[in-house]
């Protein structure tokens, strides 16, 4: 099995910082909208991580609802979070996932 993350789209407002080590641009997801498509370890993950600093909309064909909330996620259909501004596939790449038997 081989997983993959695969980040779709992302449209942030880079802002130029003067940090520790000199200027850098530091991209800021505060307020950001991120769908993640799959729920399960890496997108149980991502979830955690993200829901600080964005709402996080994730959709899963076996969904647990409560721990996705748990989580600080709102559960979607698979439209509502590929309409979000960062989009996240988290799945296996199976077989089964494919289409074939």
């Amino acid at each position: 099995m081989i997983a993959i993350t695969i980040i779709i789209s992302i449209r942030v407002n880079p802002r130029r910082v003067i940090g520790p080590l000199g200027p850098s641009w530091v991209c800021y997801a505060d307020s950001m909208n991120v769908g993640l498509i799959g729920f399960g370890r890496l997108g149980r993950l991502l979830a955690r991580h993200f829901s600080r600093d964005a709402r996080i909309f994730v959709y899963d064909v076996e969904l647990d609802a409560k721990l996705a909330r748990a989580l600080g996620a709102r559960p979607a259909t698979m439209a509502e979070a590929c309409a979000q501004e960062v989009v996240v596939l988290c799945v296996a790449v199976t077989i089964e996932s494919l289409g074939h038997s």
